[in-house]
């Protein structure tokens, strides 16, 4: 997806039904010096998906 590209996202791994996502600050930083609320919601929302994905894969 695009925006994982822009948002520095990787995925870590994964440990039981949770994914370990990295994003770094540096990309995703807003004025005040902290971490941009748009970013922090594309991560979590692309951590749910991927955890249902996944889920839906192993299970049928």
């Amino acid at each position: 997806m695009p925006i994982t590209k822009a948002l520095g996202l990787r995925v870590i791994g994964r440990d039981g039904t949770d994914l370990i996502f990295s994003a770094p600050l540096a990309p995703n930083i807003n004025h005040k010096g902290t971490a941009f609320a748009g970013s922090l919601n594309a991560t979590a929302t692309l951590a749910g998906w991927g955890t249902i994905w996944l889920l839906l894969r192993e299970h049928g």
